[in-house]
């Protein structure tokens, strides 16, 4: 069954609010046809069924509604990123939205090859944040992550000052990904950065430790920038729980 978000609270027996491009797939690409069904997720979480009506228009009317909110297992991950090249980013966001990551936070480390100018950036979010949606409408979740605009490495300290973090680092030789993950609330929010191709350099990761986050490895292996968050996401959902049978 196909699944859409919704614009608005879904109401049963009331039209369903969708976005134009949504409306277009349905209607033109994938010709639905009259009382076929659709399973849909409203702003809040709430989860129902949209049963197609073609006359007089193309529309989608709310035939069930779940009473409850739901809610995602592993808790909330927010993965700050070091800016990669196009197609790397790509399949970052769209394989770590999958995962289960509530946001993703572009970083502009010292030694990321790709620069967006200003002009650049609305661009490449509207981009990355549609296949965050389409990820999103695939993989069953319930909510919609956001990427946001790219920030600075001070920023991003400034930004888990209060939020348990994790910096996958290539020099870090003692702590793993899941020592330091077992010594958390795994309901807790959760930070993870990772680094772009050249790598964060020692003031950087220094500096990112300094204000709160614990440098751990990702093993002896050297991984591609577009791997590494997919394999720290993956561990991350995994003790935290959102990899558990029938969630």
């Amino acid at each position: 069954m196909h699944r859409l978000f919704c614009d608005a609270a879904l109401e049963p027996g009331g039209k369903v609010v969708i976005s134009a491009e949504d409306l277009h797939h349905l209607r033109d690409v994938l010709r639905l046809r009259d009382g076929e069904t659709v399973a849909l997720v409203d702003p809040a979480g709430i989860q129902g069924t949209g049963t197609v009506v073609r006359e007089p228009e193309f529309a989608l009317i709310c035939t069930e509604k779940e009473d409850r909110q739901r809610q995602e297992e592993g808790g909330d991950v927010v993965l700050y990123m070091g800016l990669a090249k196009g197609e790397k980013f790509d399949l970052i966001v769209q394989k770590t939205v999958e995962l289960g990551v509530l946001k993703i936070v572009p970083v502009m480390f010292g030694r990321c090859i790709v620069r967006l100018s200003e002009k650049d950036i609305p661009k490449r979010l509207s981009r990355w944040n549609r296949i965050a949606r389409e990820a999103a409408m695939q993989s069953g979740r319930i909510r919609i992550p956001e990427v946001t605009a790219p920030v600075t490495v001070a920023e991003l300290c400034g930004a888990i000052a209060q939020t348990r973090t994790l910096l996958a680092w290539e020099m870090e030789k003692e702590t793993s990904v899941k020592e330091a993950l077992r010594r958390m609330d795994p309901k807790e929010p959760l930070a993870l950065i990772v680094g772009p191709e050249g790598g964060i350099d020692e003031e950087e990761a220094e500096r990112i430790v300094r204000a709160g986050a614990v440098s751990v490895s990702l093993g002896s292996r050297i991984l591609r920038c577009e791997t590494a968050p997919i394999a720290l996401m993956s561990i991350a959902e995994y003790e935290r729980g959102g990899m558990e049978a029938g969630k």
